[in-house]
């Protein structure tokens, strides 16, 4: 647990709970009372964080509610729990920070349902591999920025101009990312927010975990004794990935899945 200490005479405000439950891990904060909830969001922004990895979330939890200015409502490691969180009023935050590679749904799948259930919230994505991969799509899909997750600084400049509904552009990429009122304009158009679309032929449960493993740095070997399966099997599920997703290589299977927010 985390207080947050703060007010005239530096009495604790918050914490932070962290519990595992079934709906995931989540980091909730609770305020002391309804004047110490005032107190500490008085002008800074509230953001919800939204990442499947738990140490990650904690660490940008933890670093981005550091800010002066910054006030984390909540973090999950769920995409459904994020979307009911921006659905009622006390707990939709103005900012939702978003990791694009999830469990329960993709980044995109996220950014889509937030811009068309919770409209005024803007979306900055971020990501662990290469923007580019990723950059496109984010636009496509309603969110206001794409930033590396270890660019902290970055990060909460998209923040504050998001918290504004501004979006704030890479130098350098061709890619243009909409403000929070031309993205939702392009909703209404039915122009934006475009829905996911997944190549024909899914991949299986375990040939989609084979390849992420594959894009972690696992080997064959490890692969087959996390699946429990013998190395031929885990080689059957490369070859089938390969096949479905039109891949010549593994690595090229690998960027595959990752542009298409497969994982």
């Amino acid at each position: 647990m985390l207080f947050i200490v703060g007010g005239e005479h530096g009495q604790v405000l918050a914490a932070w709970r962290d519990y595992t439950s079934r709906d995931g891990v989540e980091l909730v904060l609770k305020f002391v009372g309804e004047q110490e909830r005032r107190s500490a969001m008085a002008g800074d922004i509230s953001i919800g964080v939204v990442d499947n990895d738990r140490l990650s979330l904690r660490a940008l939890s933890m670093v981005l509610g550091a800010t002066n200015g910054i006030c984390v409502l909540w973090g999950s490691t769920l995409g459904m729990v994020a979307v009911r969180r921006c659905m009622v009023p006390s707990t939709c935050p103005q900012v939702l920070v978003v990791d694009m590679a999830m469990e329960d749904m993709s980044g995109l799948e996220l950014c889509t349902k937030i811009r068309h259930h919770a409209s005024n919230v803007a979306l900055v994505c971020v990501t662990s591999y290469s923007l580019a991969l990723y950059e496109e799509d984010a636009s496509n899909h309603g969110a206001q920025a794409l930033v590396s997750k270890t660019d902290f600084d970055g990060i909460r400049t998209a923040i504050s101009n998001g918290a504004i509904g501004v979006a704030t552009q890479r130098p350098g990429s061709m890619v243009v990312f909409d403000d929070v009122a031309e993205a939702n304009r392009q909703v209404a158009r039915g122009n934006g927010a475009a829905p996911l679309l997944r190549a024909k032929g899914d991949l299986s449960p375990r040939e989609l975990r084979t390849m992420r493993l594959y894009a972690e740095g696992a080997n064959a070997g490890e692969i087959a004794s996390l699946l429990n399966v013998r190395v031929s099997t885990v080689h059957t599920f490369e070859k089938r990935a390969m096949s479905k997703l039109g891949a010549k290589t593994r690595s090229q299977a690998i960027a595959m899945c990752i542009r298409k927010s497969l994982w």
